[in-house]
């Protein structure tokens, strides 16, 4: 079957935006408009016709409240410093927040809408008040790993104070690693003996602590006691990884299966290490698609949300929605 992207009242969704813990679901439309969920995605409401920002992070404590932040391009020579918002009303208004210039918004504490990590090209920053102020990440630069790395990645486990990230240097070669501290020092947990190589994505999981995934140019990394033993699955991934397909984003769902958004498709995994491949004949096929990112929320873990767009271009960005089995 071929994919029908997801709509809303005829107008089709090019975006969403959510959280895994909130049921609170933001989503674009080709007509230009914002709406909102908090149901899911069952039942939406128009937030405005013509939204001043066009991609945000938002708190799953307060959907309210949205962080909007291109950040720099760290791979150009000529940095462009875009500033940084934030929305307190869903994203009718936008306020800028001059101590964020130049930051990109990253993670946001799942219990409290004003704490959030930022990032630019050499450092990482966490601020306690909503974006006002910002405090450096660690803050020994004899520490900072992120001089060397560019984040990539975020993302929180069980708590906020189980966090991981990703990120790569000049040359491809990746890192992960863990702060239990929220950011004031860091391990690196990379694979002492492989490590990954071009990574985007970092997935902990939910309810097992120590237990995560990370995407990377040569296949998946799994590791279930916080990187100190890892596995590399790479079955049914071979072309990808040949051809140099982006892996982009990663998800995870309650019945088992990792879904991975690659530039050429949708990939399950429906057993930990087993092999990766397309969803069956009798669902959607994705396999033509850039998919760019995921989504499920731990309110509604049967439904999977997926930004796509045409192969290799931005140019018609599409949603689309599977049943997680």
């Amino acid at each position: 079957k071929q994919p029908v992207g997801a709509n809303i009242g005829g107008q089709l969704m090019t975006k969403v935006i959510g959280d895994p813990h909130s049921s609170t679901i933001y989503a674009y439309t080709n007509a230009g408009w914002l709406y909102r969920s908090d149901t899911n995605g069952s039942q939406w409401s128009m937030v405005v016709t013509n939204p001043a920002m066009h991609d945000f992070l938002m708190s799953a404590s307060d959907p309210n409240t949205l962080y909007s932040g291109a950040g720099p391009n760290c791979g150009s020579a000529t940095a462009v410093i875009a500033p940084m918002y934030k929305s307190e009303d869903g994203g009718e208004t936008w306020t800028e927040l001059a101590g964020g210039l130049g930051l990109k918004p990253m993670l946001l504490d799942p219990s409290d809408a004003g704490k959030l990590f930022a990032a630019d090209c050499t450092t990482l920053y966490l601020s306690s008040d909503g974006g006002q102020t910002w405090a450096e990440k660690p803050n020994a630069p004899a520490d900072n790993i992120w001089q060397t790395y560019t984040p990539a990645d975020m993302a929180a486990g069980a708590t906020w104070d189980e966090i991981y990230g990703v990120g790569n240097d000049t040359q491809g070669a990746g890192i992960v690693v863990f702060t239990g501290d929220q950011g004031g020092s860091f391990s690196t947990i990379t694979d002492p003996n492989q490590a990954p190589q071009n990574v985007s994505a970092v997935l902990p999981s939910l309810t097992d602590s120590g237990k995560l995934w990370v995407a990377s140019g040569k296949g998946v990394w799994a590791s279930a006691d916080y990187g100190v033993n890892w596995s590399l699955s790479k079955a049914g991934l071979e072309y990808l990884i040949k051809t140099n397909t982006v892996f982009n984003d990663l998800a995870y769902g309650q019945n088992g299966s990792l879904y991975l958004a690659t530039q050429k498709g949708l990939y399950i995994q429906s057993e930990p290490g087993g092999a990766w491949k397309l969803p069956d004949k009798d669902d959607v096929n994705f396999g033509v698609a850039n998919m760019r990112s995921l989504l499920i929320t731990e309110s509604n873990p049967s439904r999977l949300w997926i930004n796509s767009t045409s192969l290799n271009s931005d140019d018609n960005p599409v949603v689309y929605t599977m049943v997680v089995k």
